[in-house]
């Protein structure tokens, strides 16, 4: 997809206070002194009201208002109803869990739809960890370590979160093997906890507090 869109993918371990740097810029991003800030908790599956209440909880101590669309099923992603809940969001949040729960939910449905077009209307989207996952064309299965596919929204793009204590040669190894055999164009984001990334259509800049690890097929590159 890309266009003109801004998605923020970040590491891990979101709402917590380490997170404030790369969340602040995040929130400047949407130009609004009060922005609508939706918590979508999808990818939690045992606990999404718990996962809201937190995202809903660490806004609040950063002095903004935000609410909670608690969207945990793929039918209730598949009702025009609640995917009119975007119609004036400035930043919705994907909180972290299991991605491929996330991708089953939200795959093909019309939310995923509204997200797509209040994205190319200047609504933010945020994910973190599972959250961040999801968003480019190639998703991790951690469990078997194989990629397929994701909701698309950058293309040639795959996340890899918690990727503070990597081994960034091994890393680019397994890559060569899995992903960039078939996808030679793919870039591949390492990214730490507390820290990410902004893709503004083919630009890419780091946020937050650690370095941001890209993966192509010609080597690993450091962003900072």
């Amino acid at each position: 997809m890309n266009l003109t869109t801004t998605i923020a993918l970040l590491g891990g371990n979101e709402f917590h206070d380490g997170c404030r740097v790369a969340d602040s810029t995040i929130l400047e991003l949407t130009g609004q002194e009060r922005p609508n800030i939706k918590i979508l908790p999808t990818a939690n599956i045992h606990h999404p009201d718990i996962a809201a209440d937190n995202g809903v909880q660490y806004f609040s101590d950063l002095g903004f208002n935000s609410t909670k669309l608690m969207i945990t099923n793929r039918e209730a992603a598949n009702n025009p109803e609640n995917a009119s809940e975007l119609s004036s969001c400035d930043l919705l949040y994907l909180p972290g869990g299991s991605p491929q729960y996330l991708f089953e939910c939200l795959y093909n449905t019309c939310l995923v739809e509204e997200i797509i077009k209040r994205a190319s209307q200047g609504m933010i989207i945020a994910g973190s960890s599972a959250g961040a996952m999801v968003m480019g064309e190639l998703l991790k299965n951690p469990p078997q370590g194989t990629w397929g596919k994701g909701l698309g929204l950058i293309s040639n793009f795959g996340v890899i979160p918690h990727h503070e204590n990597a081994d960034h040669q091994k890393t680019f190894e397994e890559l060569k093997e899995v992903v960039f055999s078939d996808h030679p164009e793919a870039i591949i984001c390492g990214i730490s906890i507390e820290s990410g990334c902004i893709v503004q259509g083919s630009k890419i800049y780091e946020i937050g507090n650690s370095d941001l690890i890209l993966y192509r097929s010609s080597g690993d590159s450091k962003y900072r």
